[in-house]
């Protein structure tokens, strides 16, 4: 694991410091979970290409512990409610699922801070996803992969990123 400390980071035209992010770059096939039992979890999806949702639940159920899911939906995006709660029944460990119907403005920043912020303040950690294209770019095609294959491609990867957060880290990013 790779650490920098004390970087300031802008935010919202202010500068804010981060205590310490990780970027994880080795990975153990095992590793017991660390994280006291009383933390919240929350994850928070911007659905923009609902067929890649099928994909990100087979990483969050990566996830090995109780969590609640946020997702948001620009009003543009055709989604079929019934299909979609299907979808979302093959999630392992999710306790509430709140689901939000958001204007298309802010790309997935708008609605994790504009719909969903003053319930994610309640949770000691979250994790922010959103189903992500690159369309233009060819040499960009693997790169969802490539994020979502590091930071949730298995339990033990993402018990690895929760011990790491349980001891102080702020923020985790997958290697270049």
């Amino acid at each position: 694991i790779k650490y920098m400390f004390n970087k300031p980071v802008k935010c919202l035209y202010a500068t804010a410091p981060l205590l310490e992010y990780a970027v994880l770059d080795t990975y153990k096939d095992t590793i017991e979970i660390s994280l006291p039992k009383n933390k919240k979890i929350a994850v928070h999806i911007h659905i923009f290409y609902i067929d890649l949702l099928n994909e990100l639940i087979i990483y969050l159920n990566n996830i090995p512990v109780l969590f609640d899911l946020f997702i948001s939906i620009p009003e543009n995006v055709q989604c079929n409610t019934r299909e979609l709660n299907q979808v979302l029944a093959d999630i392992k460990n999710v306790n509430v699922i709140d689901i939000q119907i958001t204007p298309n403005v802010g790309r997935d920043i708008a609605p994790l801070l504009c719909t969903f912020g003053n319930k994610l303040k309640q949770y000691d950690y979250f994790a922010h996803l959103h189903t992500k294209k690159t369309l233009e770019d060819i040499t960009l095609k693997d790169w969802r992969e490539h994020i979502l294959s590091h930071i949730m491609g298995s339990p033990a990867i993402v018990t690895q990123i929760l011990n790491s957060i349980s001891n102080n880290t702020g923020m985790v990013a997958p290697p270049d």
